[in-house]
């Protein structure tokens, strides 16, 4: 009897045990190195993850991502961006299409996939410029300088296609300030400038804006440091179209030479803002 007794205490303590303690669930990982992009050039930094449509995370690339499934289901997968250059801001893209397979569970081991994306199909794109055929921009005041945004078509400087837009300040010409030639109507809502930059000098960027009368108001977001390789970057237009409903936009790129420096330049290249 007593002996009985024991075994039912220590039955009741592994019982109990498991209970404080329960089995834990072994994640399938799901290894992503980067995202595909079909429609250009691109900068995806991270993968936002959907299992089933409940999230998973977001994640920088590239990542092994855990991931509890336990049966067969959907993994989503939608792109996201350094918002502004600001490296420790992700974003989702609303322009990128999410990326979407079917996974089977696979406890403790890995599964390799490579997310596709392209431009959403109601993306638009109210201005383009990709210097082909020239720079689609002028000096802003020649009161003050005539140094503009010009094409260059050496390809040493060129990241893709047959050029580039190109900023060159010295001692004796030291400040440029562009703006671009036509205007570009920005619908309300959520809207970007992207571009690629290379630069040995910094510069700042952003939107002007018109009502048709009066002095265009200037708005430089933000100022970009040098990097020696072709960089994409992702500013958000927004918070300045908002505050200016009816206007019509331009874009303004300012470059004075740093401290210090006898010479530098700016490129740019696959210009464009997306917008709905």
């Amino acid at each position: 009897m007593r002996n009985l007794l024991l075994l039912f205490l220590a039955s009741v303590l592994v019982l109990g045990c498991n209970i404080v303690n329960p089995k834990e669930q072994i994640p399938t990982y799901l290894k992503i190195d980067s995202v595909a992009f079909t429609d250009g050039s691109h900068d995806i930094t991270s993968a936002w993850v959907y299992y089933n449509n409940a999230p998973v995370g977001v994640f920088r690339l590239p990542a092994t991502i855990p991931v509890l499934a336990d049966k067969a289901g959907t993994i989503t997968v939608g792109p996201g961006i350094t918002y502004d250059g600001f490296q420790d801001q992700q974003s989702l893209y609303p322009f990128y299409v999410f990326d979407t397979f079917a996974i089977t569970p696979d406890p403790g081991h890995v599964i390799s996939h490579t997310p596709v994306s392209k431009y959403t199909a109601v993306t638009n794109f109210p201005w383009k410029e990709n210097f082909e055929s020239g720079a689609d921009f002028q000096a802003y005041d020649t009161s003050v300088s005539n140094n503009a945004i010009s094409l260059i078509t050496d390809p040493g400087m060129v990241y893709e296609g047959y050029g580039a837009g190109y900023i060159h300040v010295v001692s004796g010409d030291s400040v440029s300030e562009s703006v671009s030639s036509r205007s570009i109507d920005i619908p309300q809502g959520q809207s970007f400038l992207e571009f690629d930059y290379k630069s040995t000098n910094s510069f700042i960027i952003g939107l002007a804006a018109y009502y048709g009368s009066g002095t265009p108001v200037l708005n430089y977001q933000i100022g970009l440091r040098t990097r020696n390789n072709w960089t994409k970057c992702y500013l958000g237009l927004e918070p300045v179209v908002s505050q200016y409903p009816g206007a019509v936009f331009y874009v303004i790129v300012k470059s004075t030479l740093d401290s210090g420096s006898h010479d530098g330049y700016v490129l740019l290249d696959n210009m464009k803002i997306v917008s709905y």
